[in-house]
């Protein structure tokens, strides 16, 4: 057992203050960094021949070895690692022989018979600060080579890139519980029920509003007020309090009428659920305020304001999430992908094992970010949905040949008993979406051998989709939370692929055609999620032009030359989009890291295509392309916006400023030099 990595004459670790404020955010000390850390470890160890592998921290307290291949050891006091050397480094620290370094010589770990001779260490660099290394170790003396030294290099790029996505996240999680406490702070009075839906706590100014005393509604049941509009009119069809708080989903600015001594006064509600640690459900929190019709008036002129600033920050918000994690994600993907194609070197089939799992990890927090902002889309009603009547058998027969794969693996059985002729008034893609979001849930919650039915049945206006299946089955609880987000129900702990975001999409999108979702499970006996949609009549449509595929491929090596600016700032993108390029010698690219300098080199160079980002360090995207466009011998220059920034508004901002095209990241660089040997067939 190997318990450290010391060396008496090691030095302090610089810069501890921001160092150790870094590690504090990051939460990895004594703790291990999870599955995609150790999948990079085993990587770099495989990469470059050497025994064992580490991700290690140095913080004041400890050396904190968060992931390790080849070589058990968790922890190391700082003043006395290798590591403390290997960060005061620049970029790179290489030890070729341990035992002829006076430095070394003398550790436990070197002298001895078996001990350790070669080591070499990446510096992994956080916000300008050394924080740790990516280090290797082996007990041959000897030194890397020019192409394991990089490769080494780029690993340790995407374990930075790795900590810095946990970073945000955490910090993100840090925000989320500041605002869920002042939201709780806010109302004119605040309430608490127990699971049975008995008040148990009122405070505030309940009494002085309402009139009633509080003997008068602690420890009695909730009334069952109707629900109301803005004006105070019933709603229809008819809906009471006890039916919203019967769903034990959050709930906010559910106005009802509330009978006091005082009359009939307008009541605005908003709370959240309460489970236990079990997920069991405890009752609700909440706050009510009293906005009757003179103060609703005024309270709808702001809360349109504030609805108006709430929906913008959100979408800032969501789009800057979105840019940061798609910003490493196109590198992490990027060079995973480029390290699997390699032809010149390589991998082996256990190493490309290994690099699944970062590919693997990397694309399930990009599928995601990818669901967060559908979801968000829906929402906000930025995913335009175009209904039609549409034949739904042929959206069946679609759904049903995806999932088949899934299927076959599993193996489950998966049938449709759709009558030929029903017709539907839909979005064909978002049904799509619907069903195969129920189809692949049906599939992977099933048991092997199970079977899934998607059956129909017909009532006056509308049709209701079926999706059965033969798993395990839903409590009464794990029904109630289904629809919250990213709740999974222990999924994860089973290894079954998702995010918790799969039935949230579900829902928001039957809602919008005019739909509702409805689940009928008990354990032991499987689920049944059924989708009520209007019934279309039968109707003679044009079909949907099916989606533009490249069926062609570049050829290995294109002869035409051609010139391709980048306008990039982010080093990795860089390197990324130039180890791309390598596979087409006849085309030669060019990096500008400013937009000032992209639109110097682009009246200099004139070449036969822009690729532009949109977040650059001096002027954005949009700037570069309006001066491009401005001078006449870059005017027709063919310009192609390359962005993490994901959101629809920016994407239309974009295309309407004049870009010939829009490449989000991360890319699929199995599709890229397609898309740029398209671009110049294209001609402005």
């Amino acid at each position: 057992m190997l318990n450290t990595l010391a060396n008496e004459s090691s030095p302090l670790p610089p810069e501890e203050p921001g160092r150790a404020e870094i590690l504090r955010h990051l939460k990895l000390a004594d703790t291990q960094a999870g599955p995609a850390f150790d999948a990079l470890v085993e990587t770099a160890r495989s990469l470059t021949g050497c025994s064992s592998a580490l991700v290690s921290l140095v913080d004041v307290q400890a050396t904190w070895h968060v992931a390790s291949a080849g070589l058990n050891v968790r922890r190391s006091e700082p003043e006395q690692s290798f590591c403390a050397h290997a960060i005061a480094e620049p970029r790179f620290f290489e030890v070729a022989d341990l035992a002829a370094d006076p430095r070394f010589a003398s550790h436990p770990l070197v002298a001895a018979p078996s001990g350790l001779r070669h080591y070499a260490a990446v510096p992994l660099v956080l916000e300008g600060c050394a924080i740790g290394t990516l280090c290797v170790l082996d007990p041959a003396p000897g030194a890397l080579s020019t192409q394991a030294r990089g490769q080494l290099a780029n690993l340790a790029g995407v374990v930075c890139e790795l900590l810095r996505q946990r970073q945000h996240r955490l910090r993100l999680e840090e925000q989320n519980e500041r605002l869920r406490d002042l939201t709780r702070a806010s109302g004119d009075w605040a309430w608490e029920l127990d699971a049975t839906l008995n008040c148990r706590w009122v405070a505030g100014d309940f009494e002085a509003v309402t009139g009633l005393t509080l003997a008068r509604v602690i420890g009695r049941p909730v009334h069952a007020d109707p629900l109301v509009d803005a004006s105070g009119l019933d709603r229809s069809p008819a809906r009471s309090f006890l039916d919203v708080l019967a769903e034990r989903q959050p709930f906010s600015r559910v106005v009802t009428r509330l009978q006091t001594p005082r009359g009939a006064l307008l009541t605005s509600h908003s709370a959240l659920p309460v489970f236990d640690a079990k997920g069991e459900f405890r009752g609700y929190r909440g706050t009510t305020r009293d906005v009757t019709a003179r103060v609703e008036r005024e309270l709808l002129l702001r809360d349109k304001t504030a609805l108006q600033e709430a929906s913008r920050a959100k979408s800032a918000f969501l789009s800057r999430v979105s840019h940061e994690l798609r910003t490493p994600l196109n590198a992490i993907l990027g060079f995973a992908q480029l390290m699997a194609l390699d032809q010149d070197q390589p991998l082996s089939a256990q190493q490309l094992h290994k690099l699944g799992g970062v590919r693997q990890a990397g694309q399930q927090l990009l599928d995601m970010v990818n669901d967060v902002l559908d979801i968000a889309r829906i929402q906000q009603g930025a995913m335009p949905l175009q209904p039609r009547s549409a034949h739904l058998a042929d959206i069946v027969a679609t759904c049903l040949h995806a999932v088949q794969p899934l299927a076959s693996a599993r193996p489950v059985t998966v049938q449709a008993q759709v009558p030929q002729g029903l017709h539907v008034w839909v979005d064909t893609r978002a049904l799509e979406q619907v069903l195969l979001n129920l189809l692949s849930n049906a599939i992977k919650f099933n048991r092997p051998g199970g079977s899934v039915v998607l059956a129909t049945a017909s009532s006056a206006g509308s049709t209701e989709l079926s999706v059965t299946d033969t798993g395990a089955g839903l409590s009464a609880d794990d029904v109630a939370q289904l629809f919250q987000p990213f709740n999974r129900l222990g999924a994860e702990r089973k290894r079954i692929a998702g995010s918790g975001l799969g039935l949230v999409i579900v829902r928001e999108l039957a809602r919008a055609m005019g739909g509702d979702v409805t689940v009928a499970s008990q354990p032991g006996q499987g689920s049944r999620f059924s989708v009520t949609l209007p019934t279309a009549a039968a109707t003679t449509v044009a079909p949907e032009a099916p989606p533009q595929r490249t069926e062609e491929a570049v050829p290995p090596h294109c002869v035409a030359p051609r010139q391709v600016l980048y306008i990039e700032d982010e080093p990795l993108n860089v390197l990324l989009m130039q180890e791309v390029f390598r596979a087409q010698p006849a085309w030669t690219l060019h990096v500008a890291e400013t937009g000032e300098a992209g639109v110097a080199t682009a009246l200099r160079l004139r070449p036969d295509l822009a690729l532009i980002d949109m977040n650059l360090p001096d002027i954005n995207g949009l700037e570069v392309l309006r001066r491009l466009r401005a001078h006449p011998d870059t005017r027709e220059l063919r310009c192609i916006a390359l962005s993490a920034d994901a959101m629809q508004d920016q994407i239309s901002a974009a295309r309407a400023a004049g870009f010939d095209d829009y490449w989000t990241k991360p890319i699929d660089l199995t599709q890229l030099l397609v898309s740029v040997a398209q671009a110049f067939e294209i001609t402005r």
